[in-house]
């Protein structure tokens, strides 16, 4: 049916995604010396071109879903509505990721927390116990945090430390909520968790 003959697109989407793959690393580490400039140059580079797939990753999507549910997604069987979720919140996620390393906090959070949501409708959708406390929410939430806490070192920046502070609260409850989720000691995010806390307490 209708909801078949959408699944090239989905393939396509999918395959958007995994080139929007961002490599290991910060690219904001290249712009802290003016001698590397050739570096900053290839950060720029690596971010127009995520920024690029991750376009084409996002307009893959879209088409699919309008292919997929032409009335919108309540019309959806579950199975293929969690799908799209899962598509969604990874899109946001990769999103979330170059906006912070471009330096835009505030638009990175926001993608982090629509993933957050996204996962949150997943979890539902299955019927799985404690749906805002799966471990899938880890990801989002750290990086989440993460952006906030940029967000905090802006606004002090600007002449608000009452704001930052209560971003820096804010930031500090959601590694909190992290941190309570069922994830094994040696997950990746595990020590940047760790070494958010340390921000957020100092």
């Amino acid at each position: 049916g209708v909801q078949t003959c959408a699944l090239p697109i989905f393939v396509a989407a999918v395959r958007s995604l995994e080139l929007s793959r961002l490599p290991w690393g910060d690219p904001r580490s290249a712009a802290d010396s003016p001698a590397e400039g050739s570096k900053r140059r290839t950060a720029d580079e690596w971010l127009a071109e995520s920024g690029r797939q991750l376009a084409d990753a996002a307009a893959a999507l879209d088409e699919a879903i309008a292919a997929t549910a032409p009335t919108g997604k309540g019309a959806l069987k579950p199975d293929l509505k969690t799908e799209i979720l899962l598509l969604e919140s990874e899109l946001r996620i990769r999103e979330g990721e170059v906006l912070l390393a471009a330096g835009d906090p505030s638009a990175s959070r926001e993608r982090f927390m629509q993933a957050t949501d996204d996962l949150e409708q997943v979890a539902t959708l299955r019927k799985l116990p404690q749906p805002k406390s799966h471990p899938d929410l880890f990801r989002p939430l750290v990086l989440g945090a993460e952006a906030m806490l940029a967000g905090a070192r802006g606004q002090i920046e600007q002449g608000d430390p009452a704001q930052a502070r209560q971003t820096i609260v804010d930031a500090s409850a959601m590694l909190a909520r992290a941190e309570g989720l069922a994830v094994p000691e040696d997950y990746p995010l595990r020590s940047r968790l760790r070494a958010l806390q340390e921000i957020g307490r100092a």
